[in-house]
């Protein structure tokens, strides 16, 4: 009628109204919402002041402001984009966690106990500071809920039975679980440490683990290896080198034992700089030898693109001995690797092989080296993986008599079946750039979700006056103890600022953290730490608060 009386003909009317209801109907439909929160949340990113942008952020702003009107995009969206999300780093740090074990599992193992000792100072000082204004409970609460950890609240309030812990976890939970997703994103910002030149030393220190390898040809000179096999040469053991040829009058002929090395005959090697000067004194000096141009000897490097091949060692396939051919390089991305015979091959990997042109066809067919293979992607894996996770989560931890949750499971067991690439005869491994966009967009369904059902609640806290107190105090255990933990850690202990950022995601099992850091900081450095502290934070948390809840009953006693 309104319309109508402003002069609208009847069919306009009908077509507002229609779209009126049409609007009515899809708001209704979570889907609808969920994409509707995305696409705007990616409008607003695109504004930018003086080169700043909202980022990730702008989903989660959008979604809480739907979530404070009623509109909820049920929890299951939220659990399945963490699922996918925790599966996805672990299928790809599992490799390096394991390996970064045994080289930084002593110096990382420090930093959680460094954030509990933080958290437990904090939490102590704020209990003397309000004296017997809140029970021992609430303080327990407010631990469990800076840890961001439920079941460390559950255990406490199991054995207490105090229901404050679980209203004091409640007013601290939201707090810390969507402040610190920014505050640990933006740390290395905040204390002026420059990403973009440790993201590069990142990169400079892993190609120079790898060590460079070089080939360079050697002149035989030496009257103590004249004469004598070349079999003599591997007896040394030379850490990393690979004797590929010998060439003698022209001609070239793949390294045998049995082959007689005569003086003038150059042998080819591969290697580090370091260890191919020792050649030089074992063999004589570097050379370019002269090698007939109708030789049949070529070099080549094929790509790994067959799903039978990713996951075998080197020894077990036996490639030199079955197609006569001889390795001298393994490239992994961007990093050069020795090929022993224990290094497990993985989709794309590439080899650096030399024999004659028929051999080196014949292996090439074997291996594969299509390189729109190795972007296919087979979901059954993600779907098994993330199911066995879920089941592995619900088991309880021997001895604690607690589980490890869906997310705890899901990241155990991706780890695993990462670091085998092949078990149960599947293929475990993903594709980087479809690791990559699940990823992404599971980052994007998760601050939606996330928004919508905690975003009015947060708001709801801030605007009751009653809380005032409780939440100042809240604030300041959500974040002190993160931003001291991480100053002790890179600057008194000289831990590196992007893996702080990763161990302390992980110490308080924050994935939504972790998450949020690869958008802000551009790298996925900090993955690899954060799977190494996931565990250790979950028990830690649940150890803490117990020890906590017998500290927080003598400060309490102490203050009435």
């Amino acid at each position: 009628l309104i319309l109508l009386s402003c002069g609208y003909t009847f069919e306009r009317t009908k077509f507002f109204l229609f779209i009126g209801g049409t609007m009515q109907t899809l708001l209704s439909n979570s889907v609808f919402v969920l994409f509707l929160i995305i696409a705007t949340g990616k409008i607003l990113e695109q504004i930018k002041i003086r080169n700043f942008s909202l980022g990730i952020a702008s989903i989660f702003i959008i979604a809480s402001v739907f979530g404070y009107y009623g509109f909820v995009i049920p929890k299951d969206f939220e659990i399945f984009a963490l699922a996918l999300f925790v599966y996805c780093v672990g299928i790809e740090a599992g490799p390096q966690f394991f390996t970064m074990f045994s080289k930084k599992g002593r110096s990382w193992i420090i930093v959680p106990p460094v954030y509990v000792f933080f958290l437990i100072l904090f939490t102590s000082l704020l209990a003397l500071a309000a004296g017997g204004t809140f029970s021992a409970g609430s303080y327990t609460g407010l631990f469990a809920g800076a840890f961001i950890s439920t079941p460390a609240m559950a255990s406490a309030l199991v054995r207490s039975g105090d229901n404050a812990i679980g209203a004091a976890f409640g007013i601290i939970y939201p707090i810390s679980l969507i402040g610190n997703v920014y505050l640990i994103s933006y740390l290395p910002v905040i204390f002026r440490h420059n990403v973009v030149k440790l993201i590069s030393l990142h990169k400079e220190q892993s190609e120079n683990s790898a060590r460079s390898r070089i080939f360079k040809f050697f002149k035989v000179t030496n009257p103590n290896i004249t004469g004598k096999h070349f079999g003599s040469l591997t007896q040394f053991k030379l850490s990393g080198v690979v004797f590929s040829r010998y060439i003698e009058n022209g001609k070239s002929f793949l390294a045998n034992d049995n082959i007689i090395l005569n003086e003038g005959g150059y042998v080819a090697a591969v290697g580090s700089p370091e260890n191919l000067e020792n050649l030089e004194i074992l063999i004589g000096p570097s050379g370019i030898p002269e090698i007939d141009k109708d030789d049949s000897v070529t070099t080549a490097k094929i790509l790994i693109s067959k799903g039978n091949v990713a996951g075998r060692t080197l020894g077990e396939l036996d490639i030199e001995d079955h197609f006569n051919v001889k390795i001298t390089r393994l490239i992994r991305g961007s990093v050069e690797l020795s090929p022993d015979k224990g290094k497990q091959l993985v989709l794309g990997d590439k080899i650096v092989v030399i024999g004659n042109s028929e051999s080196i066809q014949k292996l090439t067919e074997f291996l594969g080296d299509d390189v729109n293979e190795i972007f296919k992607t087979q979901f059954a894996p993600v779907s098994i993986g993330i199911v066995l996770g879920m089941i592995a989560g619900n088991f309880p931890i021997p001895g604690l008599g607690y589980s490890l949750g869906f997310t705890g499971g899901i990241l155990a067991v991706s780890m695993f079946l990462g670091n085998r690439v092949k078990f149960l005869s599947i293929l475990w491994q993903m594709p980087q750039q479809t690791n990559s966009f699940l990823r992404q967009l599971s980052l994007y369904i998760f601050f939606a979700a996330l928004g919508t059902s905690t975003g009015g609640e947060l708001i709801n806290i801030f605007i009751n006056p009653g809380s005032t107190l409780f939440v100042s105090g809240a604030i300041l255990l959500a974040f002190l103890p993160v931003i001291f933990t991480y100053g002790f850690s890179t600057f008194v202990l000289r831990k590196d600022p992007l893996e702080t950022v990763g161990l302390i995601a992980g110490t308080l099992n924050s994935t939504s953290a972790v998450l949020n850091s690869n958008e802000v900081l551009k790298t996925d450095i900090q993955n690899t730490a954060f799977a190494f502290a996931y565990p250790v934070g979950l028990i830690l948390a649940i150890l803490s608060t117990e020890l906590f809840q017998i500290l927080s009953l003598f400060i309490v006693q102490r203050a009435n």
